[in-house]
């Protein structure tokens, strides 16, 4: 069963739309607006009436005027004065302009109940005016309105029916045939236009129903605009994260490379300081066995050995020690920022070739399996290399073939290069022995 939300903006009847004319109180939900009557000739119990706009006017002044003095406007089914009928009361009245050219009066009537207005929304009216009428206080007035009656029959033929005094948000629930259920009317009363104007904010004075959709849309522009610039807020953000972390990545690499360079001159000056050592013992024992040497010359020998030693053991204790202090604060753990850097970098870049369409979402994941691990970042950072993963995204990006291995469940995904590369030479080495066996 399908749901669905639309609005119900049957026969907008008010300039004001939505809201109610001032100096109306009552509840709201029990209220609609009725044509009463039309400009016109009509023949009444054989009589002959003529209604013009005049009329309409001093029946609107005289209302108003009774109004203000707590006399009320009954709307009974049929014309009576009977209480025990009354249905509900004429809380305003105004004149419009028809579609026939003349003149109408349109009031808002509010019924007593719910009950009521379900069981005579659809009926018709017709008003009791007479010549003249005497209040309490002694005042006359001339075709005030008496009453309003519910009934079948008017004298006024082809009047527009009652709508809601707001437009209403009705619900709909469309079976699998297609059908439309009658809406819930506490649904349809709750959820009333004004409710709606009243939440987003509106302060437009409408005067048409374009007024209104205009409004709601305009508001609904706003909103979408400020989402729109909030999700252009995040993707600067993340541009400029993901710039930030490349730039990091490319110092900490440019750190490795000088850090291996350090080792590597640590490594030669060492073997340089060994080999010095030993060119210097041969020379000093070809020295002494020329000299025939005696046991002043040994132990002066066995001497000097001894300072090269403690020299050469020294130097090397330096080295070790220059080694650490480059070292020192460079070693990298699961919780360090290195390690953190390089792996969301990866995340990041992977994230960025599934958006673009250069890996599926299978692929995405054997990446990230691989190559942000935490043994796979640990041996990146201990290699001071991130040589692999850039080579295979590289691979990726140029469309290169991939071996999918069938797996219980998942399918994972081999990333193997070389083997891919070796591959690829083999096809051509294979076309090239073809080549020539047909020569």
């Amino acid at each position: 069963m399908t749901k669905t939300i639309r609005f119900d903006l049957r026969n907008p009847r008010s300039k004001r739309l939505s809201r109610l004319p001032e100096g109306v109180d009552g509840d709201k939900s029990l209220m609609m607006w009725k044509e009463l009557c039309r400009t016109g000739d009509y023949v009444a119990d054989g009589e002959k009436h003529v209604i013009d706009n005049a009329f309409f006017t001093r029946m609107v002044d005289s209302f108003n005027t009774r109004k203000a003095k707590g006399i009320e406007v009954p709307c009974p089914i049929g014309h009576t004065h009977d209480p025990e009928e009354k249905r509900g009361r004429v809380v305003y009245l105004e004149t419009r302009p028809n579609a026939d050219g003349g003149t109408s009066l349109w009031g808002i009537i509010e019924f007593i109940d719910k009950e009521a207005k379900e069981a005579l929304r659809h009926s018709d009216v017709s008003i009791d005016a007479p010549v003249e009428t005497t209040d309490g206080d002694g005042d006359s007035y001339r075709f005030a309105l008496e009453h309003v009656a519910f009934t079948d029959y008017p004298v006024v033929p082809g009047m527009e029916g009652f709508s809601d005094v707001s437009f209403s948000i009705v619900k709909e629930n469309e079976g699998s045939r297609g059908k439309s259920e009658k809406p819930r009317n506490d649904f349809a009363d709750e959820f009333t236009l004004d409710a709606l104007i009243a939440k987003m904010g509106l302060t437009d004075d409408f005067t048409s129903p374009s007024d209104v959709y205009k409004s709601i849309w305009r508001k609904f522009s706003e909103l979408k605009g400020t989402e729109n610039a909030s999700e252009t807020e995040k993707e600067e953000a993340m541009a400029r994260k993901k710039k930030f972390s490349e730039e990091e990545i490319e110092d900490r690499e440019k750190e490795f490379d000088e850090e291996e360079e350090n080792e590597k001159e640590m490594s030669r000056r060492s073997r340089k300081k060994k080999s010095k050592k030993f060119s210097d013992d041969e020379e000093d024992e070809e020295k002494a066995f020329d000299n025939g040497g005696d046991e002043d010359d040994e132990e002066d020998a066995e001497f000097e050995d001894d300072e090269d030693d403690a020299e050469f053991e020294d130097d090397e204790e330096e080295d070790s020690k220059e080694l650490s202090r480059k070292k020192k604060g460079k070693r990298f753990s699961r919780n360090g920022a290195d390690f953190q850097l390089m792996k969301e970098n990866r995340m990041m870049k992977i994230d960025g070739m599934r958006r673009d369409g250069y890996i599926t979402a299978a692929q995405s994941q054997a990446m990230k399996a691989r190559f942000c691990s935490d043994a796979h970042i640990s041996f990146s950072l201990k290699r001071n290399s991130n040589r692999d993963f850039n080579e295979t995204c590289a691979i990726l990006k140029a469309g290169m073939r991939q071996d999918y291995m069938e797996h219980t469940g998942m399918q994972g995904i081999s990333f193997g290069r070389h083997e891919m590369v070796d591959r690829e030479r083999s096809l051509a080495d294979e076309m090239e022995s073809r080549f020539q066996k047909k020569k």
